[in-house]
């Protein structure tokens, strides 16, 4: 086709051409050889106009085929969702922000950044990608509650990304908005769209290769070699001489330093050339690498082929701060062709998540006239619970007992605890403080005697995960009793 081309406009350039006898054709000659002429003229065109007939073909028949992709995308408005996480195991203190059950596979990246993917799984091109969860369903509510353990609260939540959002072209990113703070994204690439990223690495590593490193490759050695040789043969006696000789000397015994010499030979157009080359660099790689591949600040970046819907349990760790009884959740985000914004991805609706705590007890009616116990139990409501325990561990009561079983100094707790009176709220923390040291059934009763007290911890066992768990281990309800 190419060969085929080349003769068409050999041909054409040749028509164009006026005969050397023209002025001495007669009426018919030069009709003829005009016409000759137009007839080259419109097969040329007509050779030509064959792409561009299937050009405009193809384009209609896909303005005929409905809308496009991201017309789709567009018209629905479409949204990634989030959803609860209901995770049917005992969350402890120690689980916070290291939940064994979630399933977590880890790895690192280039940089030694530890990065992580729920229930990932490697692709036929050795791409981490993420898949649906193990552990855990998501449940239909919008709220939730969730215990302050340690001063700290798990959220939890569960992205969708419908197959209908993703493309192989395309680049999903995911903004999480606690409240008002930015939580880390979630990238969602298709296959294509890091295919491009990547060979926009590997033209940039070409351009940074034409650069020559060593100045010395711009020295023409071989005709400075010859000139020293012909015209300063002492110098070229050095050649295999290992003595070390000073710019001083060398100067002062050929009349000419060793630098000048070396910027005579030297091939000032090219080293000119290169370091302009060079100085291009920050914007080569601009022009190479659009969209850099993220490795700081972002909590994934799994590589899709958008055949199903992705799910990515997301675990946010933050501190319980002293007044703050709920948070909630939203989720926005954009999606990239290259470089480019081509859809902005509306906020869904927020997942609140009311905030419980075991300061909830703290009997702020002891000791009232005592400053330093009063300390104390500031130090505890403000969740400074390393203070409370230095300002109330000599008083051995309720409040010096919450204080131990916030850091989880669970035994000294219990002795606390079992010195004394059976009211409800110590019943109650008892069952806490036995759930958490594997005594069940002591737990149970110390619960069911706490809810007979006061019915009222019923609805409280729901907000304290030790609780919670007690009450689906042995299917408690509110019409049992026990006898004291």
């Amino acid at each position: 086709m190419k060969e085929f081309f080349k003769k068409i406009i050999a041909e054409y350039k040749e028509a164009q051409k006026r005969p050397d006898d023209w002025d001495t054709m007669d009426y018919y000659e030069r009709k003829n050889y005009t016409r000759s002429v137009v007839a080259a003229c419109s097969f040329m065109f007509n050779i030509l106009a064959i792409p561009v007939i299937i050009f405009l073909a193809i384009m209609a028949f896909h303005s005929c085929a409905g809308p496009t992709k991201i017309q789709t995308v567009q018209e629905q408005e479409m949204r990634a969702s989030i959803g609860l996480v209901e995770v049917p195991v005992k969350e402890t203190a120690e689980q916070v922000g290291n939940d064994e059950q979630n399933k977590e596979l880890t790895f690192k990246d280039d940089q030694g950044k530890s990065v992580t993917l729920m229930k990932a799984e490697a692709d036929e091109n050795g791409e981490m990608v993420a898949r649906d969860r193990i552990v855990a369903s998501v449940v239909t509510a919008r709220f939730r509650n969730v215990a302050e353990r340690g001063g700290k609260v798990n959220i939890l939540f569960e992205i969708r990304v419908p197959k209908e959002m993703q493309d192989e072209l395309w680049q999903l990113r995911f903004y999480p908005l606690l409240d008002s703070t930015k939580l880390e994204p979630v990238y969602v690439t298709g296959a294509k769209y890091r295919e491009s990223q990547l060979k926009g690495y590997e033209r940039y590593n070409r351009f940074l290769d034409s650069i020559i490193k060593d100045s010395t490759r711009f020295i023409d050695l071989k005709k400075l070699e010859l000139f020293i040789q012909r015209n300063i043969p002492d110098l070229y006696a050095f050649k295999k001489d290992s003595t070390i000789v000073s710019e001083a000397r060398f100067a002062s015994t050929f009349g000419v330093t060793e630098q000048d010499a070396i910027d005579h030979y030297t091939r000032k157009i090219s080293k000119r050339r290169n370091a302009r080359r060079a100085a291009r660099s920050e914007a080569m790689y601009k022009r190479y690498v659009p969209v850099p591949i993220v490795k700081e600040g972002i909590r994934l970046d799994t590589v899709v082929l958008g055949d199903k819907d992705l799910l990515y349990t997301y675990v946010e760790t933050i501190p319980a701060k002293s007044g703050v009884k709920k948070a909630q959740v939203t989720l926005s985000g954009e999606i990239y062709q290259l470089d480019k914004v081509i859809y902005r991805i509306p906020a869904t609706e927020p997942l609140t998540y009311y905030i419980s705590s075991l300061t909830a007890f703290v009997d702020k009616s002891l000791n009232p006239h005592d400053a330093k116990y009063q300390d104390g139990v500031k130090a505890l409501l403000d969740r400074d619970y390393k203070r409370a325990i230095t300002l109330l561990k000599d008083y051995k009561d309720i409040n010096t007992a919450l204080a131990y079983m916030e850091l989880e100094y669970n035994g000294t707790a219990r002795v606390i605890l079992e010195s004394l009176p059976d009211s409800e709220n110590v019943l109650y923390l008892k069952a806490v403080v036995y759930a958490r040291t594997d005594r069940e059934e002591q737990a149970k009763t110390a619960f069911l005697k706490a809810c007979e007290l006061k019915p009222a911890f019923w609805h409280r066992g729901n907000l304290d995960p030790e609780i919670s768990d007690l009450v689906q281990r042995f299917n408690l309800s509110n019409n049992q009793s026990i006898n004291f």
